[in-house]
């Protein structure tokens, strides 16, 4: 069933880094303050992260952040964040059915084994 059929939007924000900037001390402001005003005109938003770069950081200072739509108000609901134990890809997928799919999309140039996939797996740990 297609998510729009339901109102549901899926927004692929190209990774955390592109997501949030880069200043140190406010690394999560454009992010939070999206969500901030998507709760404000009454959209539920999700933001469902890979275990890497400063997902867990995000999700600790969104637990904190105020909304400027009110002073009693938080931006959102913890339970609105959801971190991958690894990646959205290999926690819910396996590796055959990954090296299947990038075969697939590979239209006969290349084509992906199981061990491919699960050494890829093996070799890329979160980056924190």
């Amino acid at each position: 069933m297609h998510p729009g059929k339901y109102g549901i939007e899926i927004v692929v924000l190209g990774g955390i880094g592109a997501a949030t900037g880069s200043k140190k001390r406010d690394r999560f402001r454009a992010i939070i303050r999206l969500v901030d005003y998507l709760h404000h005109h009454q959209t539920f938003a999700f933001l469902i992260l890979d275990n890497e770069n400063y997902a867990a950081d995000l999700k600790a200072k969104a637990k904190e952040a105020k909304s400027i739509h009110g002073s009693r108000r938080y931006v959102t609901r913890p339970e609105y964040i959801r971190i991958w134990k690894d990646s959205f890809e290999f926690d819910n997928f396996s590796c055959a059915e990954i090296a299947a799919a990038l075969t697939e999309l590979a239209q006969g140039v290349v084509e992906f084994s199981v061990s491919d996939v699960a050494n890829a797996k093996k070799a890329s740990p979160p980056m924190s």
